[in-house]
């Protein structure tokens, strides 16, 4: 079963409808207990970083987050579900996050950005070039694009776990992998035919 971390945010009904159309077993989870049982996590794309951490840790959902990922059991960011497994975020003033990933978020820091992002959001397809063989991408052409919608984007420490990149006034981070914990800038449920397989890679990993 693939537990969708239920975040307090309204952008996860494409997103179980994506895995019902590929045939995945999954359920939005809301408590830690059915958290721990589950076989695959995945973190959806959130409406406030510092909400969502906020309403993990009040509910004793961190724990079982870190549980899977020491067990190797496969974990996926989207969107800031991402931006929430690195140490620390700059969206909405200074934040921590869950430290899985070691690195930070930063907003798109180009002349013109906002705090709201509404200057310099990146939103739409921007094609994606992968490296140090992601499995997410395994079998897909070289600079598919897949969609965006995002005003920060993730730095990690590491260039090693860096799973792909894309390019917005600077490049960063499309993807990043270490071991069983993926995580994705882009929506792969709002990404057409190659955010379905993207999707359907992690289901069988």
């Amino acid at each position: 079963m693939i537990a969708i971390v239920d975040i307090e945010t309204s952008r996860t009904a494409n997103l179980k409808k994506a895995l019902d159309d590929l045939g995945a077993d999954s359920i939005l989870v809301n408590s830690a207990d059915r958290l721990e049982r589950a076989a695959k996590i995945i973190l959806p794309a959130c409406d406030s970083f510092p909400k969502a951490v906020r309403s993990m840790r009040d509910r004793g959902m961190l724990r079982p987050i870190f549980h899977a990922v020491d067990a190797g059991r496969p974990v996926l960011g989207i969107g800031q579900g991402m931006h929430l497994l690195f140490d620390v975020s700059y969206e909405e003033g200074q934040h921590t996050g869950l430290g899985l990933v070691h690195g930070k978020v930063a907003p798109f820091s180009a002349p013109g950005y906002t705090p709201l992002g509404t200057g310099n959001r990146h939103i739409g397809f921007s094609p994606v070039v992968w490296t140090n063989g992601c499995p997410l991408f395994v079998g897909m052409n070289p600079g598919e694009s897949f969609y965006f919608d995002h005003a920060h984007h993730a730095e990690p420490l590491d260039a090693a776990v860096i799973g792909a990149r894309a390019r917005h006034t600077v490049e960063f981070s499309a993807a990043v992998q270490q071991g069983s914990l993926f995580g994705v800038e882009f929506l792969p449920e709002e990404s057409g035919e190659a955010g379905m397989k993207a999707l359907a890679a992690f289901v069988r990993f």
